[in-house]
This record gives structure tokens, C-alpha cells and sequence, in this order.
């Protein structure tokens, strides 16, 4: 009879804490040495690796410990959570050091991007305050309405015109996965009090909104791509579309409405706590998310509207904090973080100047020209209108739809539209995590010089505070 076969995790304390061998030996001191020195060693044992991942996981770990332990006080600073945690994973990337070799095709790997758009779409959405948003849509509403659909016709003509044999659905598909924001790359841009509320809950509902809406357009620009460049149909096409916004959108209606109703009652007879109900918070938009696939709808599209439909229903009484929200931070760092090691550093390898001009385009001409072209009439002075230009940060909602658009769609040149996708989300995670704190400083302090009217030519700004 064979004896006791231990898994991977006491084969690396076997052959780790066996430093006293002589030969076959692998000890942290040897794993970190033929990792730095690569060339001076031969190929990794199936033990050396299994040491090597866990090497891995313990720098990741004591990262995110560290950063806990010190958050408050980076977000004073040019070093935004994304921006430290996308270079941890260039570092340990197998075109970095080599501790870690991930790929987008991983079932661990697309599970936890998944997991993490999901639960934000729903906590994003759910965030918003109804009756306070009433007196303050005017800058969201040009912000989705208008602004979005210009980075996306914009967005689409830059990339027509710089890649070569891309065609005009596939640059489509490029710009729309490129028109989300996402506030986590600039808290300091939404947090800091000094900047006057009304842009900051502005930048808050455009960057929890405009994620869900994009949706529908990346997928139907994706399907007609394939349409062009496959044996696909038009009406294979329509129906896929049909049923996933459809059904997406009735599940999430479904599970939003029923799901406010019940926390609110329970909530109200005191038969639930409040750390239970975050909880409830994260259930439901995996419920919506899984409901919706089971019948072939689009589950993202299905957490994003069960979000907004539960903060219509729910009136401003019940939001997601605490656990939910810490586990929704907790998963955008560990994505940002597969994002270095298993998108941005493969891309960087092969980057094209292309890529680039494209990234800082999107980021520095397409965006803030669509943000001042939708404020036109809005009487807001430039330098508000430079501020909300210049912080609409691409971040994991362009990811993961891009993973999607690669796993559901047969495009052409789809490997050039991750690329352009990755490259420009990295830009954006450097200069907009380094940006982040010094201009919202810099922006609070003209407010303060300007004074009273400060936001909107002719007018008292009666929102400049946090009242």
C-alpha cells in the first residue's frame, strides 16, 4: 500500500525548509537567487515552482496589509491603491521577475474579474441617493447623456484612423469598451472635501452609471463586428443581443426590486442586522448575475440595473458599507494586480507607438473634448469643466468587458483591441493615480481664491459645501 502523498502546500514546506541538502535543495534563498539571476540556473522543478507561487502569494498578501494599514494616508499622496498594485504585478510577471505566470484563459483568473464587476456594478448603482440626485442631475445627466455618446463617435474615429485594418465596428468596439470611468483610480478626485460636493457627486453618478450603460453598446458594436468579419448572421446577431439586454434587464428589475422590498421590511421589523444586510448586498448581485445567464441574459448588464433599481426602491435607506464595501475594494486591488501580471506586462512587451498615441488620445484629447463640448450652455467655468475632463479614469469595467468581448466574440482584430484597452487603462492608472491628490488640491484652491460663484458664471454656487 502506498503511504500518506501530501499535497502542493506541504511540498513546498518540505522542500523549502530543506536548506540542509546538498543537492535538489530549494530554499527561499535559492527561489529568490534563480529568480533575480535566471541565467546561472536551469528550468524550474515542478516543486521549485509550487515554492515559487507561494513565494508569490505571500509578497501579495503582505501588500495588501501593508496598504491596508497605511490607506488613509496614501490617499494624501501620488500612490493611488490601482497604481501600486498594477506595478507589484509588472514586478512579479513572468516578464518581470517570473514569480507569477497567469493567463486571462485561468478559471481562477476570469472568476475573480468576473466576481469584481459584478459586485461593483451592484454596489455602484445601489450607492446612489435618489432624492439628493434630484436638484444635482443637470452635470451627470449631460455627462451620460452627452458626453459618453462624444467619447464614443470620438473614440471611434481615432481608432479608425490609427490602426490599420481595423474596421469601423471593431473601432467602435474599442471606444465604447474605453468610455467607462472608474472613481477608484482618482479617490482623492470624489473625496477630497475641499472640492466643492456637487462635482464630486457628479464625477460619483457618472463613474456608477456609465459602466452598466456602455454595456449594451460594446456587445451590439462586438456582434456586428462579428457579423462582418465571420460566418455569423445578422439575425444571429440580433437575437444574441435581444436576449442578453432583455433578459438582463428583467432579472435585473426582478431581483432590484424584490430584494430592496424585503431588506427594507425585515430592516424595518428588526429582523436583520446591518452587517447581515451587507451581506444580502453581495448575494443579490451574484443572484442577478447567475439569474440572468441561466436564461441567457447578460449578467452584467442584469447586477448593474438590480443595483439601480434597489436604490430606487429602497429610497435612500439601506446602502452598501462595510463588508460589501470593503469586499468590493478587496477584489479591485487583487484585479488590479492580475491586471499587471497577466494583461499589461505581456502587452508592454510587444507595445506598438500606436497603442500609445491611441491611450494618450483617449485619455488627454477624446475625453475632456467630450466632457466640454456636452457643457456647452451649462454655465460652468473652464476650469471646472478641465477638472471633470481630465478625471474620467479607465479602469476594470474596460478590463473585464474586454475579456468578455474576447470570450463571446469572434473578431478579427481582437488581439489589438485588448492591447489598446490594456495600454490605455495602464496610462490611466499612472497619470491619474499621480494626478489624483495635487489636482484636486489644486482645483479646491481656485475655488476657494474665485469665491461665491466659483463653479457657474453668474451664480452663487449654492452646492459648494457638503450640506
Amino acid at each position: 500500500m502506498g503511504g500518506h502523498q501530501g499535497g502542493p502546500g506541504e511540498a513546498c514546506h518540505k522542500v523549502c525548509s530543506d536548506a540542509h541538502r546538498p543537492t535538489g535543495a530549494c530554499n527561499t534563498t535559492h527561489i529568490i537567487a534563480k529568480t533575480t539571476h535566471p541565467a546561472g540556473y536551469g528550468r524550474w522543478s515542478t516543486t521549485e515552482l509550487v515554492c515559487l507561487r507561494m513565494l508569490g502569494l505571500t509578497i501579495v498578501a503582505a501588500a495588501v496589509a501593508i496598504y491596508a494599514a497605511i490607506q488613509s494616508r496614501l490617499r494624501t499622496t501620488i500612490l493611488s491603491g490601482p497604481l501600486i498594485f498594477v506595478t507589484l504585478g509588472l514586478a512579479l510577471s513572468s516578464e518581470g521577475l517570473g514569480v507569477l505566470d497567469l493567463d486571462l484563459d485561468t478559471g481562477t483568473v476570469t472568476i475573480l474579474l468576473k466576481a469584481t464587476l459584478v459586485i461593483l456594478l451592484f454596489t455602484e448603482a445601489s450607492e446612489l441617493e435618489p432624492r439628493r440626485m434630484r436638484g444635482e442631475i443637470s452635470i451627470p445627466g449631460r455627462l451620460l447623456g452627452l458626453g459618453m455618446p462624444l467619447v464614443m463617435i470620438l473614440g471611434t474615429v481615432a481608432a479608425a484612423l490609427l490602426f490599420d485594418g481595423i474596421g469601423i465596428w471593431e473601432a467602435a468596439v474599442v471606444a465604447a469598451l474605453l468610455a467607462p470611468t472608474d472613481a477608484a483610480l482618482g479617490v482623492p478626485v470624489v473625496s477630497n472635501k475641499r472640492v466643492p460636493a456637487r462635482i464630486r457627486r457628479s464625477l460619483i453618478v457618472e463613474s456608477g452609471l456609465n459602466d452598466g450603460l456602455v454595456v449594451p453598446f460594446a456587445f451590439a458594436f462586438a456582434a456586428a463586428g462579428e457579423v462582418f468579419t465571420s460566418d455569423a448572421t445578422g439575425a444571429d446577431a440580433f437575437t444574441f443581443l435581444v436576449e442578453q439586454i432583455g433578459f438582463g434587464l428583467v432579472v435585473g428589475i426582478i431581483v432590484g426590486a424584490v430584494g430592496a422590498k424585503i431588506l427594507k421590511e425585515t430592516s424595518d421589523r428588526g429582523w436583520t442586522s446591518s452587517a447581515s444586510v451587507q451581506i444580502a448586498f453581495i448575494a443579490l448581485a451574484g443572484l442577478a448575475y447567475a439569474a440572468a445567464e441561466l436564461i441567457h441574459g447578460n449578467g452584467f448588464i442584469s447586477a448593474w440595473v438590480a443595483g439601480l433599481v434597489f436604490a430606487l426602491t429602497a429610497r435612500d435607506t439601506i446602502h452598501p458599507q462595510g463588508f460589501a464595501a470593503r469586499s468590493g475594494e478587496l477584489l479591485t486591488l487583487a484585479s488590479f494586480f492580475v491586471f499587471g501580471v497577466a494583461m499589461l506586462a505581456p502587452t508592454l512587451s510587444r507595445v506598438e507607438a500606436s497603442w500609445l498615441v491611441y491611450g494618450l488620445a483617449s485619455l488627454a484629447l477624446i475625453r475632456p473634448a467630450s466632457v466640454a463640448l456636452s457643457m456647452i450652455g451649462s454655465g460652468l467655468r473652464p476650469p471646472t469643466v478641465a477638472y471633470m475632463g481630465w478625471f474620467g479614469p479607465r479602469g476594470l469595467a474596460s478590463l473585464i468587458l474586454a475579456i468578455l468581448v474576447l470570450k463571446d466574440f469572434t473578431l478579427e482584430n481582437i488581439d489589438i483591441i485588448i492591447d489598446v484597452v490594456s495600454i490605455t487603462v495602464g496610462l490611466s492608472v499612472l497619470l491619474h493615480g499621480i494626478s489624483a491628490w495635487p489636482g484636486s488640491q489644486a482645483y479646491a484652491n481656485w475655488v476657494e481664491r474665485t469665491g461665491p460663484g466659483a463653479l457657474e458664471r453668474n451664480t452663487v454656487d449654492k452646492y459648494a459645501g457638503d450640506a
